[in-house]
C-alpha cells in the first residue's frame, strides 16, 4: 500500500495540509485540480522526491515517479540503456538487468525501439520510455506527472491504454491530470485545490457534482455533458454511465425501454 497519513508540506506561502490518502495495489487513481492547487507537489511527495513537513509517508514497495517532460529524466542515448540505468543503480546482475529491461520494454510496447536513439522519438514514445524506466526498476506504484499534458489525442489515447494494462497486471498508477476525460477511467478521483483534498471518492459521484467541478475550474467530461443533455430530453441515464462503454450501454438501455 501506499499510503498518507497526515501529511503536510510548507514551502514560502504554500501549503499542503492535512492530506491521507490510501492506494492498493492494482488500483488507478486520478488527482486533480486547478493550476496552484497543490496536485503535482503531492506527487513529488508520494513520489519521495520531497520531504514532508509533517505527517507520514508508507510505502510497502518500490515508487516510480514519472514528470510531465520526460526528456528532464533521461541519462543515456539509447532506449535500453536509459531504461537500463535503474536496475544498474539497484545493483542488479547483468542477467537480472537484461531481464528487468526486456520486461519493461514489453510492457510499454517499446521492444522494437530497444536500440533507437530517445531523441529521435515522438513525445509521446518518450513518456513511455520514462515509464519503462521506472517499470525495469520492478516498480508497484508509479505516479505520473501530466504525462499527457503535451500529447496530441492519439498519444494521450495509448498512453492511457498503458496505465489501464498497467493496472490490470496489478501496478497501481497515480496520475495527475487535468483531463477529465481520462478521470472517467479511475478507480477513484482525489481532487485539490489551494492545498487541500476537497474530494475523494468514485469519479462518477465526482464528475457528476457540477457546483464541485465549476469550484476547481474543472470540465466536465464529454461523456457526463452527453448524459446531462439526454437527461433533459427524459433519457434516465445512470449517473454511473460515464465511459463511453457504459453511457452507449444505457443509450441502448433506454432506447430499448421508449421503443416498448
Amino acid at each position: 500500500m501506499l499510503k498518507a497519513t497526515d501529511l503536510c508540506f510548507r514551502y514560502g506561502s504554500f501549503e499542503l495540509k492535512n492530506i491521507n490518502l490510501a492506494i492498493e495495489k492494482g488500483t488507478f487513481t486520478c488527482i486533480a485540480g486547478s493550476n496552484g492547487s497543490g496536485k503535482s507537489t503531492l506527487a513529488r511527495l508520494l513520489g519521495g522526491v520531497l520531504e514532508p513537513s509533517s505527517g507520514t509517508i508508507e510505502r510497502s514497495s518500490l515508487c516510480g515517479l514519472v514528470l510531465s517532460n520526460p526528456d528532464n529524466m533521461f541519462v543515456n542515448q539509447t532506449v535500453e540503456e536509459d531504461v537500463a540505468f535503474g536496475p544498474e543503480n539497484l545493483g542488479h546482475t547483468s542477467e537480472q538487468i537484461r531481464a528487468d529491461v526486456d520486461k519493461a520494454l514489453e510492457l510499454t510496447g517499446l521492444t522494437s525501439y530497444a536500440k533507437e536513439k530517445i531523441s529521435s522519438l515522438s513525445y509521446g514514445l518518450k513518456q513511455r520510455v520514462a515509464i519503462a524506466g521506472t517499470l525495469a526498476m520492478d516498480a508497484d506504484y508509479l505516479i505520473l506527472d501530466e504525462v499527457t499534458s503535451m500529447l496530441d489525442s492519439e498519444a494521450s489515447e495509448k498512453i492511457l491504454n498503458l496505465i489501464l494494462d498497467l493496472v490490470g497486471k496489478g501496478k497501481a498508477v497515480v496520475l495527475v491530470t487535468h483531463n477529465m476525460d481520462q478521470a472517467v477511467y479511475a478507480d477513484s478521483l482525489v481532487v485539490m485545490d489551494k492545498g487541500n483534498v476537497i474530494a475523494n471518492d468514485k469519479p462518477w459521484k465526482i464528475l457528476n457534482n457540477r457546483e464541485l467541478m465549476n469550484r476547481c475550474s474543472l470540465k466536465q467530461p464529454y461523456t457526463v455533458r452527453i448524459a446531462d443533455k439526454l437527461r433533459l430530453k427524459g433519457y434516465g441515464i445512470s449517473a454511473q454511465a460515464i465511459t463511453p462503454d457504459t453511457l452507449e450501454k444505457e443509450i441502448r438501455r433506454c432506447s430499448d425501454v421508449y421503443i416498448r
